[in-house]
C-alpha cells in the first residue's frame, strides 16, 4: 500500500474516488481486495492488466472494479484459495460493480451472490466449478444480479453447468453467451422453484445436461422470459435439450433461434411436465430432434398452455411429433405458423396430440404444413382416447405431406375436429386417406379445398369406424385412389355432403367421386359430381351396404364408370332417395349410366332431370334390379342405348311409374320387365330447358314458360308455389328455390326476387314506394302510428298523430290539430250550470268562475278582450295573495 493511500485511511471523503491497483508505477494499491478495504461507497477501483491472485469479497460495499483494458489481460485467479473469486453476500445492490475480467478458479465457484443484486460486466467466466456443486461459474441465493456482455463457457456444476439460482433470486443476462456448460441437469442455467431469469440478447451454445435442461433446467413455478436470445446445439441425456421446466413453470420467448438442439427423450428444445405456460412469438425452431415425442416442444404430462404465433418448424425430428408432441388437459394455440419438413419415425410429422382424459383443445389459425412427414399423420397425429379434446383448424393448409395412412391428418377418436377454409394439396399416403384419415372420429369441413392427393383407398380422405363426417362447401378436385374413392372413402356411421363439389378425382377400383360402405346414412344436398371416374363401379358415387341414401339437388355431370356412370347403389339396407337432382352426360360401360341400384327395398327416383347419358348393355339413364322402385316426375331426355330404364322381374313387381317425360332416345323408354309396366300420364315431348347444351355441366335445366312440363306431374304432389308439380329437376315439393336477381336470397324468402337491390336485410329508404327490406311496412308510415306521412305532422314521432290524446300545456301537438289545445269551456258556472269538461271550484269561495286550477288553470274571458282579462284576475289574485301574506 502506498503511502498517500495509507495517509487516506484517516482522512473522510466528501466525494467519490478513484483508486488504482496495479504494479505499475502510481499505483495505490497491489491487490484489488486492498482497494476494497479502502473504498468507499460510489468509489471506483481501476485495476491494471496482470493477473491477480485472490479472492474478493464486497462486503456490502456499492464500488465499481473495473479492468482498465479488459479481461484479455485481467486475471483474477483464486485456485486454490478455498473461495469464490468474488463474493456478494452483505446485500449489494446495483451499484457494486464487476467489469472487465477474467475469472479463474479451477475446480472452484467463479462469484458467489447472496441476497445481493451485483452488476457483473463484461466478465469471461471459464473453466469454472465442479460437477459436484451447485453453479458452475455463479451461484445466486436471493437477489437480483445483472450480467452485461459476458462470456461463459466450460464451466461443470452437479445443477446449472453456468449458473444456479435458487432462493427466489432472478436473473437478469443481456448480450452474452453461454458455451459449453456441464451439469446434470441445466448445463447452462439451472433455476430452482421461484426463480426467475430475464435474458436479452443471449447465446446458449454446445451446453450439456446429463439429464435434463440442456441449457436451462426449471423447477416449479420458475420462470423464464427471452428476447432475441440463440439456442443451437444444446442437448440434455434425458429430456428438454434446450430447455427443460417442472410444474406450473412459465417460459416466454419472443424472435428466438432454436437450432440443433437434442434430447435422448421428450423434447428435442423445450420440455416441461405439467401447468406449465408457454409463448413463443416470432421464434424459429428448425434442426431440432428428440428421441421420445417433440422435436422441438414436449408437453409431457398433463394441462399444459402453449401459445405460438408467427413462429416457424423446419427440418424437426422425433419418434413423435416431429415439431410438437401434447398431451391430456392441454391447451395449444397456433396462430400464423409455418411448419416445413418436420419428421416423426412413427405418428404426427409435426404435430402429435393423445389426450387421455376429457377436455384439451387444439386451435390452428392462418398456418402452413409443407413436407411433413410420419407413419400416420405427416403433419397431424390427433388422439382422443376417452374424448372431450376438441380441435378447431381455420385457415391451415397441409402441402406434400407423406404418410402410410394420412398424409396430412390422422384422427383417431377424436370427437369433435373442425377444418375451416384452409386445403390439403398434393398429400400423398401409401395406404389409406391423401389428406386425411379419419378412425372413430367426428369430422367437419367447412370450405375446404382437398386437391391432388393421393392415396390406396380414399384419395383426399378416407374414414372407418363409429364416427361421422360432414363436408359443407368444399371442394375434392383432381384426387386418385389406388383402389376406392378417388376422392373420399368412407366406412363410419354417417357420412353428409352439403354444397360440395367433388370434380376430377379418380379411382382403379369403384367411387371415382365417393365411396361409401356399410354406413347407416348417406347424404348428398346440392352436391356437384363432375367428371369423376372408377375403373369399377360408380364413376361419381359408389354406395354398398348403406342404410339409408339421400341425393337431394345435386348434380352428376360427366362421371364414368364400369357400371353405375353417375350413382350406383349396391344392397341399400331401408330406403334411397334421389331427388331433384341432374345426370348430364353420365357414362357407364355395362349397366346405369345416369343411376344404378341393385337390391334395395325402397327406392324413390323423383323429380330429376336425366340428360344425356349412357350404357353400353342397360338402363342408360337408370339400372334397378330387385329394387322397390317409384320412378316418378322425371325428365329422361336423349339416353344413349337399348333402353333408357331397365328393371327386372323383381323391380316390376313393385314398381311405380307415373308422369315421366321420356325423349329423344336412342332405344326404348323402357326395358327387360319393365317393358311391360303401365305408366300414368307418360309423356314424349321436348322439355323446354331453359339452356342446355350437350357436354356442358352448366345447362340450364329450368323449364322455360311454353315448357310443356310445367304442371304435368303428378297432381298429387305440388311445387314449393303450391301449383301442380312440374316435371323435372325443379318440380315437386323438393325443388331448389331459385334466386332470379342473385342478391343471396331465395324466392322463399325475398319479397321481390326480380330486383337484386330488395331482399331481407337490405338498407330501405322512406317513401320511395319501395319496401327493400322485405319488413312489411308500410314505406309511407315510418313511425308505424297508422297515419300516413301526408295526414301525421311528425311521421318519426309515433306518439303524434291525427286523434292522439293532447296533453294540454306540454308544449307538444300531439293531435296534430295545430296547438297544444287547452279544453272547449262549456260554460259551467260551479252553481248547477252547464256540467261537462269545466274548470271546478273546488275550494268553494272566491270567483267561481275562476276554479281551482287543476285541469288548465285560465279563467273564462269576459269580454272582447279574449283570454287577457283572465290573465289579469289570475295576476291580481296572485298579486293579492303575496300583499296579504306580508
Amino acid at each position: 500500500m502506498s503511502v498517500t493511500a495509507l495517509l487516506l485511511l484517516f482522512v473522510p471523503s466528501a466525494m467519490s474516488a478513484e483508486w488504482v491497483v496495479g504494479a505499475s508505477e502510481g499505483g495505490d494499491f497491489e491487490t484489488i481486495q486492498d482497494a476494497l478495504d479502502v473504498a468507499g461507497f460510489g468509489d471506483r477501483v481501476l485495476v491494471s492488466p496482470g493477473v491477480y491472485y485472490e479472492a474478493l469479497d464486497y462486503a456490502g460495499l456499492e464500488v465499481e472494479v473495473v479492468a482498465i483494458d479488459g479481461p484479455l489481460v485481467t486475471v483474477i485467479d483464486a485456485t486454490g484459495l478455498g473461495a469464490p473469486v468474488v463474493s456478494f453476500e452483505t446485500g449489494e445492490g446495483a451499484g457494486s460493480i464487476l467489469s472487465g475480467f477474467t475469472l479463474i478458479n479451477r475446480g472452484d465457484l467463479g462469484i458467489r451472490v447472496v441476497s445481493a443484486s451485483p452488476t457483473l460486466e463484461g466478465l469471461v467466466l471459464a473453466n469454472l466449478g465442479t460437477g459436484f456443486e451447485l453453479g458452475g461459474a455463479i451461484y445466486v441465493e436471493g437477489g437480483s444480479p445483472t450480467l452485461t456482455d459476458c462470456e461463459l463457457r466450460d464451466n461443470s456444476a452437479a445443477l446449472g453447468g453456468h449458473i444456479y439460482v435458487t432462493g427466489y433470486g432472478a436473473l437478469t443476462v443481456s448480450g452474452s453467451s453461454f458455451e459449453g456448460g456441464v451439469a446434470e441437469s441445466g448445463g447452462a442455467i439451472h433455476l430452482s422453484s421461484l426463480a426467475a431469469a430475464d435474458l436479452d440478447d443471449v447465446v446458449f451454445f454446445d451446453n450439456l445436461a446429463v439429464e435434463d435442461g440442456g441449457a436451462v433446467d426449471m423447477g416449479s413455478q420458475a420462470t423464464l422470459t427471452l428476447r432475441d436470445v440463440s439456442v443451437q446445439q444444446n442437448a440434455a441425456g434425458r429430456d428438454g435439450g434446450a430447455v427443460s421446466a417442472g410444474r406450473g413453470a412459465v417460459v416466454e420467448s419472443r424472435g428466438g433461434q432454436w437450432y440443433g438442439n437434442g434430447a435422448i427423450g421428450d423434447g428435442g428444445a423445450v420440455h416441461v411436465t405439467d401447468e406449465a405456460s408457454l409463448s413463443f412469438i416470432e421464434d424459429s425452431f428448425s434442426s431440432n430432434d428428440a428421441g421420445g415425442g417433440g422435436g422441438a416442444f414436449a408437453l409431457a404430462e398433463t394441462a399444459n398452455a402453449l401459445t405460438i404465433s408467427s413462429v416457424s418448424f423446419s427440418g424437426n425430428t422425433a419418434a413423435t411429433g416431429g415439431a410438437i408432441a401434447a398431451g391430456s388437459y392441454d391447451a395449444i394455440t397456433v396462430e400464423a405458423c409455418d411448419f416445413e419438413a418436420n419428421e416423426a419415425a412413427a405418428d404426427g410429422g409435426a404435430v402429435y396430440l393423445r389426450s387421455q382424459s376429457a377436455d384439451g383443445a387444439l386451435t390452428i389459425t392462418d398456418t402452413s404444413f409443407l413436407e411433413g412427414s410420419a407413419v400416420r399423420g405427416g403433419a397431424l397425429w390427433l388422439e382422443d382416447v376417452t374424448g372431450g379434446f376438441v380441435a378447431s383448424l381455420s385457415g391451415v393448409s397441409f402441402t406434400l405431406n407423406t404418410a402410410d395412412s394420412g398424409g396430412a391428418i390422422y384422427a383417431l377418436g377424436v370427437t369433435d375436429l373442425t377444418l375451416d377454409g384452409g386445403g390439403a394439396d398434393q398429400n400423398v399416403a401409401s395406404d389409406s386417406g391423401g389428406a386425411l384419415a379419419l378412425e372413430d372420429s367426428f369430422v367437419t369441413l367447412r370450405e375446404v379445398s382437398l386437391d391432388g392427393n393421393t392415396a390406396a383407398s380414399g384419395g383426399a380422405v378416407h374414414g372407418e369406424g363409429s364416427g361421422s363426417l360432414t363436408l359443407e362447401g368444399c371442394s375434392v378436385t383432381g384426387n386418385t385412389a389406388l383402389v376406392d374413392g378417388g376422392g373420399l372413402s368412407y366406412f363410419g356411421t354417417s357420412l353428409v355432403l352439403s354444397d360440395t363439389t367433388l370434380s376430377g378425382n379418380a379411382a382403379d377400383s369403384s367411387g371415382g367421386g365417393l365411396y361409401a360402405e356399410s354406413l347407416s346414412a348417406l347424404t348428398l344436398a346440392r352436391v356437384s359430381l363432375l367428371d369423376n371416374t372408377a375403373a369399377a363401379d360408380g364413376g361419381g358415387v359408389y354406395a354398398w351396404g348403406v342404410t339409408y341414401v339421400d341425393a337431394e339437388q345435386s348434380l352428376f355431370c360427366g362421371n364414368s364408370g364400369r357400371d353405375g356412370g353417375g350413382l350406383w347403389l349396391r344392397e341399400v339396407g331401408s330406403e334411397a332417395r334421389v331427388s331433384n337432382s341432374r345426370f348430364l352426360d353420365n357414362t357407364a360401360a355395362r349397366y346405369g349410366g345416369g343411376v344404378g341400384v341393385i337390391s334395395s327395398p325402397a327406392l324413390s327416383v323423383a323429380n330429376n332431370a336425366f340428360v344425356a347419358n349412357a350404357a353400353d348393355v342397360s338402363g342408360a339413364a337408370a339400372f334397378a334390379n330387385s329394387v322397390g322402385l317409384s320412378f316418378v316426375n322425371n325428365a329422361v331426355i336423349d339416353s344413349r342405348g337399348d333402353e333408357a330404364l331397365y328393371g327386372n322381374s323383381d323391380t316390376l313387381a313393385a314398381a311405380t311409374l307415373g308422369y315421366n317425360d321420356w325423349y329423344g332416345s336412342s332405344g326404348d323408354a323402357l326395358g327387360g320387365a319393365l317393358a311391360d309396366a303401365a305408366e300414368i300420364g307418360s309423356l314424349s315431348v321436348a322439355p323446354g330447358f331453359e339452356g342446355f347444351a350437350a357436354g356442358d355441366c352448366q345447362s340450364d335445366l329450368r323449364l322455360d314458360g311454353a315448357s310443356p312440363l310445367v304442371d304435368a306431374g303428378d297432381p298429387d304432389l305440388s311445387d314449393p308455389d303450391g301449383s301442380r308439380s312440374d316435371v323435372g329437376a325443379y318440380g315437386g315439393p323438393g325443388a331448389p328455390v331459385t334466386d332470379e336477381d342473385g342478391d343471396g336470397f331465395g324466392a322463399d324468402e325475398d319479397c321481390d326476387d326480380s330486383d337484386p337491390d330488395v331482399y331481407p336485410g337490405a338498407a330501405d329508404a322512406w317513401y320511395d314506394g319501395v319496401d327493400s327490406d322485405c319488413g312489411g311496412e308500410d314505406d309511407y308510415d315510418q313511425d308505424g302510428d297508422g297515419a300516413l306521412r301526408d295526414e301525421d305532422c311528425d311521421d318519426e314521432d309515433d306518439e303524434r298523430y291525427p286523434d292522439a290524446v293532447d296533453v294540454p300545456g306540454d308544449g307538444i301537438d300531439q293531435d296534430c290539430d295545430g296547438d297544444d289545445a287547452f279544453p272547449a269551456d262549456t260554460g259551467d258556472t260551479g252553481d248547477g250550470g252547464p256540467t261537462g269538461d269545466t274548470a271546478v271550484d273546488e275550494a268553494g269561495g272566491g270567483d267561481p268562475t275562476l276554479g281551482s286550477g287543476k285541469r288548465c288553470g285560465i279563467a273564462p274571458t269576459s269580454g272582447p278582450g279574449g283570454a287577457l282579462p283572465g290573465w289579469g284576475l289570475v295576476a291580481a289574485s296572485l298579486f293579492r295573495r303575496r300583499r296579504e301574506t306580508r
